[in-house]
């Protein structure tokens, strides 16, 4: 065997390794982070969703899922969930039940 591709110990970046680009970049960025979360929240509370998005989206997290419903009729969506089904969705497991 060549010895390329695969699983090999002690191959890659370690983990928590900051490249030197980034490093570098987040010196000269940070006189300047509370002036962006400034304009950020300004125009968020001028109406700007996107910028409403993206402070929520740092602050909580992104949403997990996404669910698009497309119904001809436009009625309300119900959502059922059986014994236990709450509890898995809030876990995070993936399990097929």
């Amino acid at each position: 065997m060549s010895g390329h591709g695969g699983y090999r110990s002690g191959a890659g970046r370690p983990k928590g390794k900051v490249s030197a680009v980034k490093q570098m970049l987040s010196a000269k960025l940070a006189d300047h982070v509370d002036m962006a979360i400034d304009v950020l929240v300004k125009a968020a509370e001028g109406g700007d969703t996107a910028c409403a998005r993206d402070i929520l989206d740092r602050v909580y997290g992104k949403p997990r899922i996404s669910i698009e419903h497309s119904d001809p009729v436009q009625r309300p969506t119900r959502i059922v969930l059986v014994d236990g089904e709450a509890n898995r969705l809030r876990n995070g497991s993936n399990d097929n039940v």
